[in-house]
């Protein structure tokens, strides 16, 4: 498996690049658990939990939630699925 890419100097868009960073690595995880018998929703599901409960055990929600703000203001107005 590859390794997982430092971030580039001065880079602007570290939240992305860090996605692209470990993309390859969530999907093979993915992969992995549906081999193993598992679906890919709830897969899934459990990686964005375990990742949460990563977070409040660094006691990150705070920084999670302005970096999140900031990235959800990027977005501009969500529009509800019909």
């Amino acid at each position: 498996m590859d390794e997982i890419k430092p971030p580039k100097p001065g880079l602007q868009d570290r939240f992305i690049e860090c996605q692209e960073a470990i993309e390859d690595r969530v999907q093979q995880i993915v992969s992995d658990a549906h081999v193993a018998g598992w679906e890919h929703a709830e897969t899934l599901a459990a990686i964005i939990e375990v990742a949460e409960n990563l977070a409040l055990g660094l006691g990150e929600n705070q920084a999670l939630d302005e970096l999140l703000g900031r990235l959800n203001a990027r977005k501009g107005p969500s529009h509800p699925k019909a």
